[in-house]
């Protein structure tokens, strides 16, 4: 862990094959957003595209960071990968949340699907990782010292 937190690029760079992968593995899957009365259907194989793009470029960030011979914040750097590799982990496993699936009141037997809620909590997720990112990556870049 502590060869992870000072070269977390490596990480980042490890995650965009992985991510690739995943595309391929969930070309199918559907992800469906219910809002007000608007249905939006995204394929979860362009999501894990995006998500290659993104770690494609938070490496970069990192590496940027190492080639100026500085060094990320540990504490900050930790925040980060804890709060991407849950919402990574989450974006995954959305649809393996079954404790969290309730029934409807009027109608017992129908199942109500709430991965939509782990889907909120892992982009809650990702957005602090995100801002976490940042701050670290200029707070590191700006340090005077290594």
């Amino acid at each position: 862990m502590k060869k992870l937190i000072t070269i977390p690029y490596l990480l980042f760079f490890w995650l965009i094959p992985v991510s690739i992968i995943l595309a391929f593995i969930f070309k199918n899957d559907e992800i469906s957003i219910n809002y007000y009365n608007a249905n939006f259907i995204v394929e979860l194989k362009y999501i894990y595209y995006i998500s290659a793009f993104y770690f494609c470029l938070i490496g970069f960030n990192y590496y940027a960071i190492y080639w100026s011979n500085k060094t990320p914040k540990k504490g900050l750097t930790l925040i980060h990968i804890t709060l991407q590799i849950i919402s990574f982990a989450l974006l995954i496993t959305h649809k393996n949340w079954s404790w969290l699936q309730s029934t409807n009141q009027t109608n017992e037997n129908l199942v109500l699907d709430n991965s939509n809620f782990i889907l909120l909590i892992s982009f809650s997720f990702f957005l602090l990782a995100t801002l976490f990112h940042l701050f670290n990556f200029f707070l590191s870049l700006f340090s005077k010292s290594k």
